[in-house]
């Protein structure tokens, strides 16, 4: 973690390799030799896992969010967008209105909208079950999807709109 494996080094006539060490090689470092001698445990070449109760860096997450003006500039964009592809469009909307992310967007299907109740029910998220209470706003732009789609899903691929017409 105190970067003792920085390192910067010519690997070619003009290439180099950076290593910047630090709280993420750390963290790696622990994750695999904990992977590592967890499977020795449980082939019975070691009793203990020595990594249990290491306490790793946290994670360099990063949060970002649009502010007033980012949507702004996204609605303009999304006005002035090709109709050719209309899941982007309508997807990408229904993203910023719902807060979803965008693999739930993806894979939403028809029976996971509670019309009458104004929300998602989705069945396969990331942290399982989940209810998401969306507005009217989102509601017509799932609508518009819905009447545009012949799939079970929301947004279908493009792919499979081009195989329903061809086919």
């Amino acid at each position: 973690m105190s970067g003792k494996t920085a390192t910067d080094v010519k690997t070619k006539p003009r290439g180099r390799a950076i290593v910047t060490g630090g709280n993420g090689a750390a963290r790696r470092a622990v994750g695999l030799l904990g992977g590592i001698l967890s499977f020795a445990v449980s082939e019975g070449y070691r009793p203990d896992n020595p990594v249990r109760g290491i306490v790793k860096p946290k994670d360099g997450t990063r949060e970002w969010r649009l502010d007033d003006d980012g949507y702004r500039v996204l609605g303009k964009c999304l006005a002035n967008a090709n109709r050719e592809h209309w899941q982007a469009v309508l997807g990408t909307r229904a993203l910023a209105l719902t807060g979803c992310r965008r693999n739930e967007m993806e894979g939403l299907k028809k029976t996971e909208i509670d019309w009458t109740g104004s929300a998602l029910r989705l069945g396969n998220t990331k942290t399982g079950k989940s209810i998401r209470p969306i507005g009217d706003a989102a509601l017509a732009v799932l609508r518009d999807a819905c009447e545009r789609s012949s799939s079970q899903f929301v947004f279908p691929s493009i792919t499979s709109i081009a195989k329903q017409h061809i086919g």
